[in-house]
């Protein structure tokens, strides 16, 4: 029997889900190829879930449950929580000022992007600031992606692929300065390269040992292997010139290919939404998994992870993301979950969080002055390029993933999904 703080979702709100998701399959080729949800309650049970569309549109096989994602940036929150359990046995200090750099001293003789010259040569300066574990996690080290940053791709060579490579092809030049803004981009590949050299094991298993098995959470791999290669959603594209969905090759090919690839702490888990939900549901429960009964984090340290970090740098809001590549994400005004546009935004460990920070500024970015998705203040979330997009509402008591497999992020579609699913799960 569920206890009283059980989070639930009436019969007609679960066929109401149902159809939402089932209507954004309905015109694959236009709308999704697929789309899945999972809701879970602080108690680890499952309040909803369903998958709706096809794993390949080219072959017509049906998306299950048991179809693996490529969690893409999901895959951000499970490395956060390795370096949090590191903190946590004092292997490691989020301001040592000389920690990150030593450990990874790749990081050391980065240069500073400073504009282009009349040739169109990128100025690169020095680096002044020293780089620390803190700003890592938080985005404000001054890495982006390349895919994300039209100035970071003009300074380097073309069709240059920092996320597939070894670290030195993550050593790439910063936007500015360590430590004097936000902006989103491979920190935490970096963050996975640290807790790989101070645990000594590679990333794969330090989460295989100390997150996926405590939590009971299987199919969940940077390196699929036998059968569930088989079991593999097709990666799709949205065409951005006439809007119809295409299958495309995979971007982490290597990784289905070698188990030899570097681990990426950003992007290189593949996985069932459902088992991820076994991590979510643990952090809704103050770290300890409600079924397993492993403790894989400690309260403080999961308050920690969902307050805001950043409201020096993103007490305006986070605006939206600009001159991406348009294969890999579109092109938006304002970061934030749908309903949600009026509250600022800012960062915690977690993900994205609302900011209510006394110094924020009243003029914010914002889509419109009303907030009409009533969920909890703290309710943090983030996604996965190819249309992943998770939130843990603590406050209430409820995690949940709504997404698709397939690119460019912030699809209009996807996020419209999201939306009207949130809408059904906060309705009174």
């Amino acid at each position: 029997m569920a206890s009283p703080s059980a989070f639930t979702l009436s019969a007609e709100k679960i066929d109401r889900i149902r159809n939402i998701i089932d209507a954004s399959t309905s015109d694959p080729e236009t709308q999704l190829p697929s789309c899945v949800g999972v809701l879970v309650d602080r108690n680890g049970d499952v309040v909803y879930s369903h998958a709706s569309g096809f794993k390949d549109l080219s072959t017509k096989e049906p998306m299950t449950l048991e179809t693996l994602h490529w969690y893409a940036s999901c895959t951000k929150l499970v490395t956060t929580t390795a370096c949090m359990q590191l903190v946590e046995r004092g292997v490691l200090d989020l301001d040592d000022e000389d920690l990150a750099e030593r450990v990874c001293p790749e990081l050391q003789n980065l240069k500073v992007l400073d504009g282009f010259d009349e040739s169109g040569k990128p100025i690169l300066v020095e680096k002044q600031n020293k780089i620390t574990m803190r700003m890592l996690l938080t985005h404000t080290a001054g890495f982006s992606y390349v895919s994300f940053s039209e100035p970071i791709r003009k300074a380097l060579p073309e069709r240059y692929n920092e996320i597939e490579g070894p670290i030195e092809s993550m050593c790439i030049p910063l936007l500015f300065q360590p430590g004097t803004g936000w902006n989103y981009g491979i920190n935490t590949d970096f963050v996975g390269f640290i807790v790989e050299r101070l645990s000594g094991l590679r990333l794969e298993d330090y989460f295989q040992r100390n997150i996926f098995q405590p939590l009971g959470i299987t199919d969940n791999t940077m390196f699929p292997q036998g059968e569930q290669l088989e079991r593999i959603g097709t990666l799709h594209l949205r065409n951005p010139v006439d809007g119809k969905v295409i299958p495309i090759p995979h971007l982490y090919g290597r990784h289905l290919e070698s188990t030899d690839s570097q681990c990426h702490g950003g992007t290189s888990t593949f996985g069932l939404p459902a088992q991820y939900m076994k991590l979510l549901a643990a952090l809704l429960n103050n770290g300890k998994s409600p079924k397993t009964g492993q403790q894989i984090l400690n309260p403080h340290t999961v308050d920690l992870m969902f307050t805001a970090q950043t409201p020096q740098f993103t007490k305006g809001g986070v605006k939206g993301q600009k001159g991406g590549l348009p294969f890999v994400i579109n092109d938006s005004e304002q970061l934030c979950m749908p309903g949600r546009q009026s509250k600022t935004q800012g960062w915690s460990f977690a993900g994205m969080v609302e900011d209510d920070h006394e110094n924020r500024e009243p003029n914010r970015v914002a889509m419109n002055d009303e907030t009409t998705l009533p969920c909890g203040e703290n309710t943090v979330w983030w996604a996965g390029v190819p249309n992943l997009y998770w939130w843990i509402d603590r406050e209430t008591g409820v995690a949940g993933i709504v997404g698709t497999h397939m690119m460019p992020w912030l699809d209009p579609k996807a996020l419209n999904t999201w939306k009207e699913v949130l809408e059904v799960v906060y309705s009174s």
